[in-house]
């Protein structure tokens, strides 16, 4: 089973209570008899990430104003959120996911379906650090890295290679890896990190690089991507974006305003291209935006969304059945 993660922003839910944990709005379980004509969404991801927990996360779907996520065909979850763990399983246990969305009042069709299996041991060690990181090609966009195995008492599953908290790649079953969207004549100090069963990562390897020159002058700004901006809760925005098509699209600048609030690289973003703004203020508009820029630095014009938190008092936990 894959294990994958939302973004480099976020790996692990800090909250678990007795039940299912979410990540967004309550909502009552509804199913609609309409037949579905809009297709749902493209992408289910099921890790489970210890023995007790199972995390999940899927793509948007356009004018969707709830997601209902089904356990071995039952649902457990109906809310406005791309993400959840579900804590009810089992160790041991397997289980199958899929998910819907409700667009106009109508429930889409599902998911493909991601089959789950819990793991059954309680791990306590973490993997050991990967050996004699080292680079085998570097170009002006891209570079090709190398390693030596960790060891785990449960078993190494994958590898995340991340600079600071930003997540380049992930690979599993393999100790090399191909990193894309780089910026030509820019050094990069890249970590690499070791991934159990049971979601512990070891210390990092490290390794700092130079990308090379590019030899043609690129004058063509990359399309802007369109932004959504969905209010979490009183304090947090959710932010998530298309991905354009350019050949040499290399990352994305979210703005707070006129703040940065992060740089980006495609394949980080567009695995759920979902970006949570926390630390805000209860019923408070705020002005978000995303620019593309590409390998020489042309940027795109920014798509732009004003949205307003919820209130303080609203209620953002549920539990399963």
């Amino acid at each position: 089973m894959a294990i994958r993660r939302f973004s480099g922003h976020r790996t692990v839910l800090s909250v678990c209570l007795a039940g299912l944990v979410l990540l967004a709005p309550a909502f009552v379980f509804t199913t609609t008899a309409a037949a579905a004509t809009t297709t749902g969404p493209a992408l289910l991801q099921g890790d489970g990430v210890d023995s007790g927990h199972v995390e999940l996360a899927w793509t948007a779907v356009a004018g969707a104003s709830r997601y209902t996520l089904y356990r071995d065909g039952t649902p457990i979850l109906s809310a406005n959120t791309l993400r959840t763990i579900d804590s009810t399983v089992a160790a041991g246990s397997s289980h199958t996911y899929w998910a819907t969305a409700t667009v106009g009042g109508s429930e889409t069709t599902t998911s493909p379906a991601e089959s789950v299996a819990v793991p059954a041991l309680l791990d306590t060690q973490a993997p050991t650090v990967p050996t004699s990181l080292h680079t085998t090609v570097i170009g002006t966009t891209s570079a090709t890295l190398a390693w030596g195995q960790s060891t785990d008492d449960v078993g190494v599953i994958g590898y995340f290679l991340k600079v600071g908290t930003v997540l380049f790649s992930y690979t599993e079953g393999s100790l090399t890896t191909n990193v894309k969207y780089l910026k030509a004549s820019t050094t990069y100090g890249f970590d690499l990190t070791a991934l159990d069963a049971s979601g512990k990562q070891s210390a990092p390897a490290h390794i700092s690089f130079t990308t090379g020159t590019l030899g043609t002058v690129d004058t063509t700004p990359p399309a802007a991507p369109s932004l959504t901006a969905t209010p979490y809760s009183a304090s947090e925005v959710d932010l998530s974006w298309s991905l354009p098509s350019d050949s040499d699209l290399t990352g994305f600048l979210v703005y707070q305003g006129s703040q940065l609030l992060e740089d980006i690289p495609p394949n980080s973003s567009a695995q759920t291209r979902v970006f949570p703004v926390k630390g805000l203020n209860p019923q408070t508009a705020y002005t978000f935006s995303v620019r593309a820029y590409d390998a020489t630095g042309n940027q795109s014009t920014a798509g732009t969304k004003t949205v307003t938190t919820l209130a303080a008092t609203d209620v953002r936990v549920a539990r399963g059945p």
